[in-house]
């Protein structure tokens, strides 16, 4: 009798290689990036599956606004020391703070360091990433609310609000995603740019 696994199976054309790649990072966020894109496309085009779906599609574009965000906050990290920019090297692993699931005081963060990296920065590139983070404050300030039904004291995880428009959360997705695309392009140019060029 054979055993059957979550992880093996004998068409190896199937398996997903994990820890592939130089920025392990990178593919974390894409991932979850990818996940909110097809499960939107799925309810939008199909009108099926919107009442439980959301909990994933909103749990994931958080998760993606977070590791961005904290992703961001760590190439700013790099560009404000100056020793580790002559020397730059990408690591596989980035190490940040894992701790703290607080979108608004990460992406205060950022913005602070934004700013001092280039004062001019446009606040047409960091306005509507805010306004996500704003709206994700109010109803999931601690990534627990699409988790889970109820909080760890046993109160409903969503109190005030009793809908969730998806054409409102694709606008949102389709505004946002660009800027943060922006964002990073612009800090990893900017490494590359130092790096090479001292």
């Amino acid at each position: 009798m054979s055993t059957i696994t979550l992880f093996d199976d004998d068409n190896p054309s199937y398996n997903s290689l994990l820890e592939f790649g130089d920025d392990q990072m990178y593919l974390y966020i894409r991932g979850y990036e990818k996940s909110v894109e097809l499960l939107l496309s799925h309810v939008v085009k199909n009108g099926e599956g919107l009442d439980y779906l959301i909990y994933p599609i909103m749990f994931n574009y958080r998760q993606y606004l977070e590791l961005s965000i904290k992703y961001i906050n760590w190439l700013a990290d790099q560009i404000l020391d100056l020793r580790v920019i002559k020397h730059f090297k990408r690591p596989r692993f980035v190490k940040f703070d894992n701790a703290s699931h607080n979108l608004g005081a990460i992406w205060q963060d950022a913005v602070k360091k934004l700013k001092i990296i280039d004062e001019s920065i446009p606040d047409s590139l960091l306005k509507q990433v805010g306004k996500t983070v704003e709206d994700y404050q109010i109803i999931d300030k601690s990534s627990f609310s699409f988790r889970y039904p109820e909080s760890k004291d046993w109160e409903r995880s969503i109190k005030k609000h009793k809908y969730i428009n998806i054409i409102s959360v694709v606008r949102s997705y389709e505004a946002t995603i660009p800027k943060i695309h922006q964002i990073d392009c612009w800090l990893n140019s900017m490494i590359e740019t130092w790096s090479t060029n001292g």
